[in-house]
Parts: structure tokens; C-alpha cells; sequence
């Protein structure tokens, strides 16, 4: 209990202690799928695994290094995914009104 009201009390830690725990799963992963794409030898697919490693330890650098500001930029970046998925929706909606309007009129 007295962790929680000292994370409430002070949001900015909190905010921080976020960041830092976002950045260290990423170079965990990273490290993990590096590992893992070069353990198995030459199959199909490592290098997508490699790649996929670099990426995600690179970003859990940069996360670690600069925590507020990285939540705020993946905030903002959320935002955005957001906004393109419902435009995406509302199109989608609207396709499927017209496709059933359209299996309607061929059914009768």
C-alpha cells in the first residue's frame, strides 16, 4: 500500500519507473530473439528473428536513456494508430452496408 501511494503522490517517478520497465522488456526480447535467430543455425527465417532483435534492443535503449520522453512519443504514436483504425472501421462499416445492400438486391 504505501508503494502505491508514493507512485500516486509522485507521477513523475511513476511515469519513469514505466518507461524504464518498457525499455528493459524490449532489450530482454531483443537479446532473447538475437539469440534465439542465431542459436538454430542457417534456417529460413533467422534473419527476420535478427532482425527483429536488433530493432526492439535499439528501441529499449533509446527508451531506457530518455523514459518520459519516449512514453510521450509512443503516446502521441498511439494516438495517431487510433485515429487511422476507426477511419479504417468507418470505411469497413461502410463497404459492408453495401455489400449486404448488395446480396439483398440480388436475392430477390
Amino acid at each position: 500500500m504505501t508503494i502505491g501511494v508514493v507512485l500516486i503522490r509522485h507521477l513523475h517517478v511513476t511515469v519513469q519507473l514505466i518507461g524504464l520497465f518498457i525499455g528493459l522488456s524490449w532489450i530482454v526480447q531483443g537479446l532473447a530473439a538475437v539469440i534465439g535467430g542465431l542459436g538454430h543455425g542457417l534456417r529460413e527465417g533467422n534473419g527476420w528473428w535478427i532482425a527483429f532483435g536488433v530493432v526492439s534492443l535499439i528501441a529499449g535503449i533509446v527508451v531506457v536513456a530518455a523514459p518520459v520522453t519516449s512514453l510521450k512519443v509512443m503516446a502521441v504514436l498511439l494516438g495517431i494508430w487510433f485515429i487511422i483504425l476507426g477511419l479504417f472501421e468507418i470505411v469497413a462499416g461502410f463497404l459492408l452496408r453495401h455489400a449486404g445492400r448488395a446480396a439483398q438486391a440480388t436475392s430477390t
